[in-house]
């Protein structure tokens, strides 16, 4: 059997197996670095409500929402993202 009838077949065998079903869920990370921020309505509150939003649309549920206040300085890990607000 050619290497190209080969791959034909694994082809089809594969497409006549079910689907794996992934599980998808959504993690919000929402932050503002100024106060000019928070006050031109692109606060966290509004901020985790247009990522909920998204995450509704595309039917995952929101498993956690990570809130931070700070400058860009730094990394995420380093700079309190582990702060859950839910």
């Amino acid at each position: 059997m050619t290497s190209r009838k080969k791959t034909k077949e694994i082809v089809r065998a594969r497409l006549a197996q079910p689907e794996e079903v992934i599980e998808r869920i959504a993690l919000c990370y929402v932050r503002v670095s100024s106060a000019k921020q928070k006050d031109d309505g692109n606060g966290l509150e509004s901020q985790e409500h247009r990522a909920r939003q998204f995450a509704q649309r595309n039917g995952w549920p929101v498993e956690r929402v990570f809130s931070d206040v700070k400058t860009a300085k730094g990394d995420f890990l380093s700079q309190g993202a582990d702060r859950r607000t839910n």
